[in-house]
């Protein structure tokens, strides 16, 4: 997937004929993909091609927030999981920011479920992954620019 045909600049891709909008932060050195609007293929791709992409940079451990994204059919979130188990193969981990109607959603999907791991916050998220007794007060972020390759 190119990037130039989707609005590319400072860690932000946004595709309006799709209605959604993808942001790329670096919080605590962990790669967290804000995602929001209309989940669809098209987005799904985008996201795909993000995570691949931070994988083969070797970032193996990554947030995915989604609490501002809807969908009609949250099916579509297996279509992630190839991605999500090229993570898995270098012991990394990927996890998911939703809200609880989200999390009901997406639990229910047995394969990918298994996959992920659900936070109510990034700091939830970010203890978790740097495996800290308790959750962050204080976040550092900083922003990352996605490159067309």
């Amino acid at each position: 997937m190119a990037l130039s045909s989707d609005n590319c600049a400072g860690g932000i891709m946004t595709r309006s004929i799709d209605g959604y909008e993808i942001r790329l932060k670096n919080t605590e050195g962990v790669p967290v993909i804000y995602i929001a609007g209309n989940l669809s293929s098209n987005s799904i791709k985008a996201i795909n091609f993000l995570i691949n992409g931070l994988c083969d940079a070797g970032h193996f451990n990554m947030i995915i927030d989604i609490q501002h994204a809807y969908c009609k059919n949250w099916a579509i979130m297996n279509k992630l999981s190839n991605a999500i188990c090229a993570i898995k193969e270098h012991y990394g981990s990927v996890n998911f920011i939703a809200s609880k109607d989200i999390f009901q959603s997406i639990s229910g999907l047995e394969g990918f479920s298994k996959l992920v791991k659900f936070a109510i916050s990034e700091p939830e998220a970010i203890a978790r992954i740097k495996r800290l007794i308790r959750a962050p007060e204080k976040l550092h972020k900083l922003n990352a620019h996605l490159v067309e390759s």
